[in-house]
């Protein structure tokens, strides 16, 4: 009767030890997405595996505490933690996650400022960790803008401070080129054209398309006087129908100038727009093609 008492004690405790297994590795599920950080620090991540069929994906907090090294848009795995609310966050609160690896970092370099201890605070303000300096300074001093090479860990871990080396400097913080060459570099904007390629630009002709030739119609530019280029303007025209007004909106021919596939076609879409930043203009396309292609007043469009 003793043996059979042990043996069934041995098999209860074999099964609650399979149950402790079953539900530890049900709490050790990792979901896989990509964190987005806010300025003051809170992250979120978006499951990359979520149904598609589902009407919303419900992303996952992760809170100050359990970034671990990770940054934005890094693709990241999250350990669901067992208690959400410790961590309210909002009305419909979701789950709260703890980062546990990182398994692509969305960047290798950073630009920012130089401040004491051999650190740089990042011109980001996604990045809100300072960046600790390994090395030299590379001959930069404190108040400087500049670019730092991430060291990143292999695996997240608690608290770890970032680490990286400095590859170039950028400029003096507080002065505007400064300020504006740090913009530039931080956030890949393109740089302006050169004169070669303005010229080059310069030669183009339209292209052979079939239009339609509106420059009977009093058109109005919608863009202010000091824009560097006119692309949109409007019309307004009586139809057959005396209760009845056509609006036109009519847009710079772009299509006519550019090829599909061209030089000028690439490096529009690179650019992907023109950048205004004080003092500074970062076209989309060369000036010279610009004016032509333009709605400028009291001129033919090609």
């Amino acid at each position: 009767m003793k043996n059979r008492k042990k043996l069934h004690k041995h098999k209860e405790i074999n099964k609650n030890r399979k149950h402790r297994k079953a539900a530890f590795k049900k709490k050790k599920e990792l979901i896989r997405g990509k964190i987005t950080l806010t300025a003051s620090g809170l992250g979120f991540v978006t499951p990359l595996d979520a149904d598609p069929d589902a009407e919303k994906v419900q992303d996952v907090f992760i809170p100050p505490q359990f970034i671990n090294s990770a940054m934005n848009d890094d693709i990241v795995e999250v350990e669901i933690l067992p208690d959400r609310d410790k961590f309210p966050t909002s009305a419909d609160r979701g789950p709260a996650g703890r980062v546990q690896n990182i398994i692509d970092r969305a960047r290798n370099t950073v630009v920012g400022e130089i401040i004491a201890g051999h650190k740089v605070r990042a011109l980001n303000k996604r990045i809100s960790e300072e960046i600790q300096i390994s090395g030299s300074l590379n001959g930069a001093k404190r108040g400087e803008w500049v670019e730092v090479k991430l060291l990143h860990n292999e695996y997240a871990k608690t608290n770890v401070l970032h680490k990286g080396t400095i590859i170039d400097r950028v400029g003096h913080a507080g002065s505007v080129k400064g300020d504006l060459d740090a913009i530039c570099k931080e956030f890949d904007l393109s740089s302006p054209y050169t004169e070669e390629e303005n010229n080059e630009a310069g030669q183009l002709q339209p292209r052979s398309i079939k239009r339609v030739d509106l420059r009977d119609r009093t058109t109005a530019t919608i863009d202010p006087f000091d824009a560097k280029d006119f692309d949109d303007a409007i019309s307004i025209t009586q139809t057959d129908n005396e209760a009845e007004l056509e609006l036109g909106v009519h847009i710079a021919d772009v299509a006519t100038w550019i090829a599909p596939g061209s030089k000028w076609d690439k490096a529009a879409y690179e650019r992907s727009f023109t950048s205004y930043l004080p003092g500074r203009t970062l076209p989309m396309l060369p000036k010279s093609l610009t004016a032509a292609i333009s709605l400028t007043a009291d001129s033919d469009s090609m």
